[in-house]
């Protein structure tokens, strides 16, 4: 199957969270807990966790800010990754850019020196789904192009909160066993008014 780039020249964006520190004790808090639904159950390095699956008494300071930029109705899920994750493949999160084309990713622990890359390829017919199955439900699977039939076109380092275009081939690069972040989704997925209310000056534009 072919993949479809949504604004293919935007990669990322920073995003300024005012009470950051408190929201990342809160995510590694869930983590520890690790009683998730896993989507991806062969690969034990990434787990997501439904919203309905967390206790509201686990994540105030999280709750609060997302509703304080009109974002928690819109939030549906938490994808944690922990793990040394450069892999020799490349990737976008779905098929289908109008199920999930933006994820707000937040660093943990142990996230110096590691990357998230971007890529650009001339073979958008992409392998390995990461489920096997037909028809529409297929169209929105995660997938991976080998790393060889790829150029990378951008790169930013995982210190600082970012919110990415998970429809460009992407990877995080690193060797840090211990490196864990977090991810949050959104559906429906995020508009422009959305993107401005997350402090972001210049929406769906690559700035640096």
């Amino acid at each position: 199957m072919k993949f479809t780039e949504m604004r293919p020249e935007w990669f990322y964006s920073y995003v300024t969270i005012a009470n950051l520190e408190s929201i990342q004790q809160e995510m590694r808090v869930i983590n520890s807990k690790k009683n998730p639904t896993n989507f991806n159950t062969y690969n034990p390095y990434y787990t997501n966790i439904f919203k309905h699956e967390i206790d509201e008494k686990d994540y105030p300071h999280t709750k609060s800010w997302l509703l304080s930029v009109g974002l928690y109705h819109k939030f549906y899920r938490i994808l944690l990754t922990q793990a040394s994750v450069t892999a020799p493949a490349v990737h976008v999160d779905t098929y289908d850019p109008m199920h999930c084309n933006c994820s707000l990713n937040i660093p943990l622990d142990y996230c110096d020196n590691t990357y998230t890359a971007f890529y650009k390829t001339d073979k958008p017919e992409l392998v390995q789904p990461c489920f096997p199955d037909p028809g529409e439900k297929q169209a929105r699977n995660f997938a991976w192009l080998n790393a060889e039939h790829a150029v990378e076109v951008a790169k930013v380092e995982t210190i600082r909160p970012i919110l990415v275009n998970t429809s460009v081939l992407h990877r995080a690069l690193s060797d840090e066993p211990r490196r864990s972040i977090c991810s949050f989704r959104f559906f429906p997925e995020l508009n422009l008014e959305n993107v401005k209310r997350l402090g972001i000056e210049k929406p769906f534009e690559q700035v640096d």
